[in-house]
């Protein structure tokens, strides 16, 4: 096992530091996104919410959740 841990030392650190630099910036881009819809939706008069695989959506009757870049207003 420490012949292992010897040769292989390098290869194993490196991949370490790639996950956290890869988690970091998965995170960094996942907050950047939450602000921006936060943004958005600011003055539109909607409950809003941000999830990682559902993205910005609002909340256009009780319980009823849609995109946000599936949402147009349309004058009457």
């Amino acid at each position: 096992m420490s012949d292992f841990w010897y040769y292989n030392k390098s290869w194993i650190i490196m991949i370490i530091v790639m996950v956290v630099i890869a988690a970091c910036v998965c995170w960094g881009a996942a907050l950047v996104s939450e602000k921006s819809c936060d943004a958005c939706t600011q003055n539109i008069g909607f409950a809003h919410r941000w999830s990682f695989l559902g993205g910005c959506q609002i909340e256009v009757t009780e319980g009823q959740w849609i995109p946000l870049d599936n949402y147009y207003f349309k004058q009457e």
